[in-house]
């Protein structure tokens, strides 16, 4: 039987990554030596870029998507998450926690309700 590493969803730092999170890709995994040249230049183009988490596979490696126009062509990476770095949140938590606090609002909605609170107790 042969034993298949798992990757818990975690970054080289230790924080929790969930999908839609993006990350800084810090390195190509050290087994690219036997891939094919395409493969080899689309982990190259990732290094150093920010890239939003699309999923998780069984195994917990990362899929990052990348898309134009920040890349050429439509590549998409499987990459281990010890190789990332988590630089920003989810947007679809921060949707959520926005929520929680109560819907936001424009400078000028905000200003515009004060005058009118401010006209009818005068």
């Amino acid at each position: 039987m042969s034993s298949v590493r798992v990757f818990a969803p975690f970054d080289s730092e230790g924080a929790r990554l969930e999908v839609g999170d993006t990350v800084l890709v810090l390195a190509t995994p050290a087994d690219l030596g036997t891939s094919l040249p395409e493969t080899k230049a689309a982990f190259s183009q990732a290094v150093g870029r920010v890239i939003p988490i699309e999923g998780f596979n069984e195994y917990g490696f990362v899929e990052l998507e990348m898309t134009p126009p920040r890349f050429r062509g439509w590549d998409s990476i499987w990459i281990e998450p010890t190789l990332l770095k988590k630089v920003g949140w989810s947007l679809v938590r921060r949707y959520k926690l926005s929520k929680i606090k109560g819907p936001k609002r424009s400078k000028v909605a905000r200003t515009a309700e004060l005058r009118r609170n401010a006209r009818r107790t005068s």
